[in-house]
């Protein structure tokens, strides 16, 4: 099974075959044309072109999970998660600015980047 960003799962066939000679492909186009009442000022070669928005999206995946926390010791707590992160920007590096927004080189995301707790507060073990 694929999974991720642009992937998909499929079963199909394949067969192989020579391709055709340079006049059979111009005889069939002009068969192509014939049977649609084309000519060949109907189709004209063109450049095509055009400006696509700056693009700069996070997913994150599932919560990270940090283990079982130390009670009355300092210590460091390690996690991890995965995100997808699609960038039009050409440094695909991210980055913390400003008021928490993650940055991709010139494109900043419009919301802050925030770290939401299920509670809002926590009592010592055995405090009442």
């Amino acid at each position: 099974m694929a999974v991720g960003h642009g992937t998909h799962s499929t079963t199909g066939s394949l067969t192989r075959f020579t391709l055709p000679s340079d006049k059979k492909i111009a005889d069939y186009t002009d068969t192509v044309f014939a049977q649609n009442d084309w000519s060949r000022d109907d189709v004209k070669q063109q450049s095509v072109g055009g400006t696509v928005p700056a693009t700069l999206a996070l997913t994150v995946g599932g919560p990270a999970s940090f283990g079982a926390f130390t009670p009355g010791i300092a210590k460091t707590y390690d996690a991890t998660t995965t995100a997808d992160v699609i960038s039009t920007a050409g440094d695909a590096t991210l980055s913390v600015s400003g008021a928490n927004h993650l940055t991709n080189g010139p494109f900043t995301m419009p919301q802050p980047f925030t770290v939401d707790f299920s509670k809002s507060s926590w009592k010592r073990a055995g405090v009442a």
